[in-house]
């Protein structure tokens, strides 16, 4: 067939492969023109990205669990260092509740267990509750602390380094609140359980302590 040149500018008669190589450029192509149809094949799972050059290159397939991450520069496929929530408990309740007038420390309803899934993992521990406290004068004092435990030994942990909170004397009533990120150093599989222990500073004037209401979040992180 004839090649020919119409009158509003376009050509018939061009077969695949009639043009030179090398004459048709950017200016040629129409926006939007290439679909993927027109693609050279690609790899499954690999992805385009600019080289040191300037010109397009596959990336190869990370492995099972990598990242893509940049050094600023380049990317790349890599382990994936943390920033993470591996895994969460709750436990919530609105009908139990611990009253003491002791001195000495006693768990109190608030408790959950997690299982880590990591070495050295930390957990965020958080427990809200309700609380009343009453004393007949003086001040009541009144104290709260977090416990874990793990295999049968009892470690400790103390909110903004006092045990101790006080309040106006007769019956008062709040919201409290621990929040906590620990780092128990155990190995992936480990079952940790917390709990809030409560207690009175001193068992004059019939101080007493009370608390209900309450839920516990525990947060395994990788971080």
């Amino acid at each position: 067939m004839a090649i020919t040149i119409n009158g509003d500018g376009t050509l018939t008669g061009v077969s695949v492969g009639g043009l030179p190589n090398g004459i048709v450029d950017t200016d040629m192509l129409a926006d939007d023109a290439v679909s993927t149809a027109k693609m050279a094949g690609l790899v499954r799972g690999k992805i385009i990205v600019g080289d040191s050059s300037g010109n397009p290159v596959a990336l190869t397939v990370g492995s099972s669990g990598q990242a893509l991450k940049s050094d600023g520069t380049d990317i790349a496929w890599g382990t994936d260092t943390g920033g993470k929530i591996l895994s969460y408990q709750y436990a919530a309740s609105s009908s139990t509740n611990t009253n003491t007038t002791s001195t000495t420390w006693v768990d109190s309803v608030i408790t959950d267990a997690i299982t880590t899934t990591k070495l050295n993992s930390k957990i965020l521990v958080q427990a809200n509750f309700r609380f009343w406290c009453n004393r007949s004068s003086g001040h009541n004092v009144v104290g709260t602390r977090v416990r874990r435990t793990e295999g049968g030994a009892d470690e400790f942990i103390f909110m903004n380094n006092s045990q101790n909170w006080k309040f106006p004397s007769d019956i008062h009533s709040g919201m409290g609140s621990h929040i906590w990120v620990d780092s128990p150093g155990k190995a992936a599989g480990t079952a940790i359980t917390y709990n809030i222990q409560a207690r009175v500073h001193d068992t004059s004037s019939s101080q007493a302590w009370q608390i209900d209401s309450w839920h516990m979040v525990l947060m395994e992180l990788d971080v």
